[in-house]
């Protein structure tokens, strides 16, 4: 009596036919009379498996599940419970590849200078909602809107580029990718840089010198920020109005 097994390797995938020892051959008519019918179905889905799981080991689809995996155009950075904050139903959070700068045509572009952009609203307090040392998607979401208010253009902001960036392929709505919250920028500083993910490198030069915005203010002059130049440093506050460099995240 014969059985179906899948052999997978990196290059193929296919089924086998194994020989069971006759030794435990059952006795038979109907037994083969049931493995006949059922043929037809398992042969298709034996199939499909094995080359779904061939397809993972090639490297030929989006890596979501592992830290640095490449993930919807861009870098997972957390995992479910290490998340600083998730929305519920999602997996996990991606960096965009690239810093964005404003693009008079686009709205934004990537920072090839590394030049960075302001936090926005310089003196101007937008409050408790954008204080948030966790949930960065809602602290842009209340920047863009008491910002916008005040008549500020989205692209010349942090915040405001990353609420309106679509994505690296263009494909996402507004509002989707957000300027990540003070611990969120830890968490990617301290799971990203380690794995030199490439592709996904941070400025340590240009006018950023470095630093990246959070999305978390301090009050109606300062918002945190974090250098990107070492993998261990510590939180610090800077001047609303100063440049440094911006990294939008998603969740997924």
């Amino acid at each position: 009596m014969n059985i179906f097994k899948r052999d997978i390797d990196n290059n193929d995938a296919s089924i086998h036919v194994d020989k069971i020892p006759a030794s435990r051959e059952m006795h038979s008519g109907k037994i083969m009379l049931l493995a006949l019918l059922c043929m037809p179905f398992l042969t298709p889905l034996a199939v499909f498996s094995a080359n779904r799981i061939a397809v993972a080991v090639n490297g030929d689809s989006n890596d979501c599940m592992k830290v640095g995996g490449k993930c919807h155009g861009g870098y997972v950075y957390c995992l479910g419970k290490n998340c600083p904050s998730l929305p519920a139903g999602k997996t996990g959070g991606i960096i965009a590849p690239t810093d964005l700068i404003t693009s008079d045509t686009t709205g934004w572009q990537v920072d090839t200078n590394h030049d960075g952009l302001a936090w926005g609203g310089y003196k101007s307090e937008v409050g408790v909602g954008a204080q948030n040392d966790n949930n960065g998607l809602n602290n842009t979401s209340t920047i863009y809107t008491a910002l916008t208010a005040q008549g500020i253009i989205a692209k010349t902001y942090a915040a405001g580029i990353c609420h309106i960036y679509t994505g690296p392929n263009g494909t996402d709505r507004a509002g989707t990718w957000y300027l990540p919250a003070i611990n969120e920028l830890m968490q990617i500083q301290r799971n990203v840089i380690p794995l030199n993910t490439a592709g996904a490198q941070f400025s340590d030069w240009g006018n950023a010198n470095g630093y990246y915005w959070s999305s978390t203010e301090s009050d109606a002059y300062d918002a945190s920020i974090l250098s990107f130049t070492y993998s261990d440093s510590e939180p610090n506050i800077s001047p609303k109005a100063a440049s440094a460099a911006v990294r939008c995240v998603k969740a997924f």
